[in-house]
Parts: C-alpha cells; structure tokens; sequence
C-alpha cells in the first residue's frame, strides 16, 4: 500500500502545524501448481451487505500433524469504535470516517469439516477464527465450509465504501500459514498492512443486482444475465496470494494489452485520466518484466475507487484514490499506480509476512518507483526523486523528534513496533528505498539485477524472508550483500 502522494513534503508540513463499455469474458490460462489450496466462495452481494459460503479443500503440506485450522477475520477489525485506531491512523479519522463511525464485521454462522458441523471458537479481538478440524495428516486433505454473512463500513478504505465504489478487500476468511508448527495470525494495525498468506486457486461467483460491473483479482470468466433481477458472475485466479474485488454502478472500462497481460482500467469519470491511468499501468509492466521477470497472470486491473489511502494492492488488481484522476494530480497518479503495479512482483508474486518484515515488499516497490522514472525519464529524474525521499524522511525525524519520542531508524522491525506512522512510513518505504539505491551503487548494475532476478525467481509464488532476499541476493550478484544493507536495516544510517 502507498499511503502518501507525490506532494508528500507538504502534507508533511501540513501535520506540523496542525501538531504545533462491457466486461470482456476471457478464458483463463492456469498458472496453478497441484496441491494448493482450492478456496471456492460463493457470494450475494447487496450493496454494502454480503452472505457467502467458502469450501476450502485444505491439503496439510506441512511436516506435520494439523488438528487446528486458524483463519484471519480481518473485516471484525471494523466492528468496534474502540479499534478505530488499530484501521486508521488518529491523524486521518475524520477521513477514513467520513460520515462518522460506521461498523464493519463478518459473522461465522455454520462450520463443516468433511460435511459434518465442526465445533469453532472466535478468538483475538473477534479476528481469528479457530476451527477443530481433528488430525489431518502430513499430505492429507479435508474439507472445510464456512457460512458467513458480513457488512462493510461507510468508509473509504480497502474494506468499505464511499459514495461511488464498494470495496471487497480482506473480506473472507482467509488461512492462516504455518511457521515453524504454529499458524501465523495476524490482526489488523494502522501501520502498514498485517497480512501475510499463501498462494491458492480460487473460484468465485458473486451474484448482484444487474446495475454493477465488477472489477476484481483473477479473471472474469462468465457474466450471466438471464436472470433480470440478479446477475452471475465467474471468476477465476490460479495461484493467486488474495482475492479481492470491487463493484460500482458508474465503472467505465478500457482495456490494452502488453505482452501476454491484458490491461484493465476502470475509471468513474474523467476519459482522459482513466486512458492515462492505463498507460501508467503499461508502462510500469512494461519496465518491471524487463527488470525483474515476466508478470505470471493473464490480466491486471486498474480501479479508481473510494479509497483516501493512495493506493492499495491486491493480485492482478489495484485499488487507486478517485482524487487522483485529475489533472492537476497526473503525476501523483502516476506514482501511486507505479507504485502499485510494482506490488504485484513484490508481495503478489513473492510473498512475505507485511506485518513482520514491511519493508520487504514495500522498500523493493517503493524502489520500484525510482527505477521507472529511471527507465522512462532519465537519470536526473531519478536521482530528484530519491533526493526528495531523503528530505521526506529528514523532515519525519524532525517531527518525531518534537513529538518527544524516540527516533529509531531501525527499519527490520513488527509495523507494531514503530513509534508513529509516520516513522514507519519514511523507513519502510523511503529509507528501505534509500538502501537498495545505496546498495546498487556498491555492487554495480549488473550484479544488482541479476541478484533480483535470481530472488524472484526463486521465491515466485512462495513466502520470502530477509535471509532469502540476502541469499539469492548473493547468488545473483555473486557478492556478499548482507554486510552492506545490515547497518541500514539495523537503524545505523549515516544521514538524518
């Protein structure tokens, strides 16, 4: 996720003072490996208010026994006014809420383990749900179905609506990856994103009023209109991290293709800002197939949404702020959809734990942004942008500084363990962004694009660590890079 925009200096100084056309139907070509896990959801959606039932075909590929199943209930985040701080920074209530608070949730109404009712606890906050699965063996399959029923919030977040889009990220139960023989569970917090999953196959069918067009992760099989009072729609996504969709009565479509990657943008208004939005988004495909590897998926979409954050990332699709789609904002829209774009190779494609190692996925894609304005205008263009990262982030440490609070410039840390949003904003983006550019300027160009290349490919479609990142680093490279990112990620940077 971005959570600032180009001008990001100003807001910065802004917070001081206040301180002091139809869908195409194509077929999907699979990118599935065997044995992932199938998730087909069945969905109604009526406006903000959806039922569903999930069946799981859950395949125990771990090294050991599974008696328990956990799944994050990440919309339960929403549920409270007490947690308001835990989805939305105290700085930008009044914009994540509009209209006021508004509650979000989802209910876990039925539980099946092989047909049978199983027994389920809600725990954490209402935000992991524990299902008794019994013994399930190494490499051994059981069914599982959940019903539930959920409302998303009056408010323009990832889960959540605003007076144009309705947003379905986050939404189902989603399962929880083993480490070490404990499920990982994550809830949410307002610094950065606390999900971590792994990739699976999903079928979906929503079923909605005729007046919707939908944009989604996967790809749009099959809209079914012989019903004028409901219409049917199929998607599919094979070996996908997430499933996430948005739907809006006002969506117009344009679509191009690059490579093998059909391009979608859904805007709302403005035509020549939806058609920008497009090419941003080819461009950025463009530049990062050539740097790091061939995006794997058939389709990416680009969808302006009610959505106050910047931008947010999900597989094949990207969530853009309406506001952008102007054009006094076309290089802050530029930046956001670069930005996200570049989230499909580093989070989509190779995955991480965001709430443990943030800087994982949002350093290499932050850094992403400067290699595009590299490629696409040059040197100096390039090196202005890390510059005004640097003063950002100068500017950030100042604040926290008058906040009396302790300026760690530690990036390798839990987002629950920064001091305040903003510091991990300026670390887990700029800085991290700031280290990679340092880094490439130590090992040479040649070295550092192969090592990418090599992590990419190596780590595609799983989970990766630090300690992978600086393993196929080295390979690619053929150098040691750990001694020279480590005093950056330890906090001992030489600036600011």
């Amino acid at each position: 996720m971005i959570k600032k925009l180009k001008n990001k200096i100003l807001a910065v100084c802004i917070i001081v003072i206040l301180i002091i056309a139809s869908v195409p139907i194509i077929q999907i070509k699979s990118n599935s490996k065997q044995n992932l896990p199938q998730y087909n959801i069945f969905a109604s959606v009526t406006n903000e208010y959806l039922k569903g039932e999930l069946n799981l075909n859950y395949i125990n590929k771990n090294d050991f026994s599974v008696e328990d199943l956990y799944f994050n209930l990440y919309p339960n985040a929403f549920k409270s006014e007490e947690n308001i701080k835990n989805v939305a920074v105290s700085d930008r209530i009044n914009e994540a809420y509009p209209n006021g608070f508004n509650e979000g949730f989802i209910n876990i109404n039925e539980v099946y383990v092989n047909n049978k009712k199983a027994e389920f606890f809600i725990e954490e906050n209402e935000q992991i749900l524990k299902i008794k699965t019994g013994e399930i063996k190494k490499n051994r399959t059981k069914e599982i179905k959940i019903i539930f029923d959920e409302k998303l919030p009056d408010s323009p977040m990832r889960f959540g609506y605003g007076e144009e889009t309705y947003n379905f990220g986050n939404w189902y139960p989603i399962l929880c990856p083993f480490e070490n023989g404990q499920a990982i569970k994550t809830t949410y917090i307002s610094n950065g994103d606390p999900f971590y999953s792994e990739c699976a196959d999903y079928n979906v069918v929503l079923n909605l009023n005729p007046e919707y067009r939908v944009a989604s992760s996967g790809t749009i099989l099959s809209k079914n209109t012989k019903n004028p009072t409901v219409t049917k729609w199929e998607i599919q996504g094979n070996n996908i991290r997430d499933f996430a969709f948005c739907i809006s009565k006002k969506f117009n479509l344009k679509s191009s293709k690059i490579g093998n990657t059909i391009v979608y943008s859904y805007y709302l208004n403005d035509d020549d800002m939806g058609i920008m939005a497009l090419e941003f988004a080819k461009k950025a495909l463009s530049c990062f197939n050539k740097l790091y590897g061939e995006y794997p998926y058939e389709t990416l979409s680009v969808v302006a949404s009610d959505f106050y954050i910047g931008g947010m990332e999900y597989p094949n699709m990207v969530l853009i702020d309406k506001n952008l789609y102007k054009s006094v904002a076309q290089e802050a829209l530029e930046e956001v959809v670069v930005h996200e774009v570049a989230h499909q190779w580093w989070y989509g494609v190779v995955g991480n734990n965001e709430y443990k190692e943030a800087w994982l996925d949002e350093g290499l894609t932050q850094y992403s942004v400067a290699l595009y304005i590299e490629e696409n205008y040059g040197k100096e263009r390039y090196k202005n942008f890390l510059k005004e990262s640097e003063i950002y982030c100068k500017i950030v440490f100042d604040i926290v500084k008058e906040l009396s609070k302790d300026v760690n410039k530690k990036i390798n840390r839990p987002s629950g363990d920064f001091e305040h949003w903003l510091l991990y904003d300026a670390l887990t983006y700029d800085v991290s962004a700031l280290m990679l550019d340092d880094l490439r300027n130590n090992i040479g160009n040649e070295a550092f694009f192969n090592g990418l290349k090599t992590y990419y490919e190596n780590k595609k479609f799983k989970i990766a660590t630090k300690d992978d990142f600086v393993i196929y680093m080295n390979n690619g490279a053929k150098k040691d890079i750990d001694t020279l990112i480590k005093p950056w990620l330890e906090g001992n940077i030489y600036w600011g």
